[in-house]
């Protein structure tokens, strides 16, 4: 089975996102760094950059999954399964990325309805990973897995 136009034309789309975003922060804003001294908006430009690509690119790759990929459907699960995993990582970096520069930078914490949105989504986010019980029901029954909130 062939990708679909509209998913190939979805992916480079995301493609040129990414790449525009890590030339402006690394190109216009000086750089990416977890531990810059000297410049603390290094710091946060991790956010836009793991917020782009892990949240927003492979969550959306993590959706579409089921319908692209021309693989068995328990590949497709375990594939779906993983990609919201690595997004859900990479997401919680980049809102640690944020944090981490308001509070070395002395600026208030969820102040704007962007980081109240975005706090929200990634717990709903969470929130969804923790049903993986659901997909795994023979660990669940044995006590290896038990997650439900």
């Amino acid at each position: 089975m062939a990708v679909p136009a509209p998913a190939k034309a979805a992916r480079l789309l995301a493609a040129s996102a990414a790449v525009l975003v890590l030339l402006w922060c690394v190109h216009f804003r000086g750089g990416l760094s977890f531990g810059s001294p000297t410049n603390k908006g290094l710091i946060f430009n991790v956010h836009p950059v793991l917020m782009l690509i892990g949240f927003i690119i492979l969550g959306s790759e993590a959706i579409m999954s089921y319908k692209i990929w021309p693989w068995s459907h328990d590949t497709n699960k375990m594939v779906h399964m993983l990609l919201h995993a690595v997004a859900l990582f990479l997401g919680s970096v980049g809102i640690y990325a944020a944090f981490k520069f308001h509070n070395e930078s002395g600026i208030d914490n969820l102040y704007s309805l962007h980081s109240w949105v975005g706090l929200g989504t990634i717990c709903l986010y969470g929130i969804q990973l923790s049903f993986v019980s659901m997909q795994c029901p023979d660990l669940a029954r044995d006590g290896g897995v038990f997650c439900l909130v």
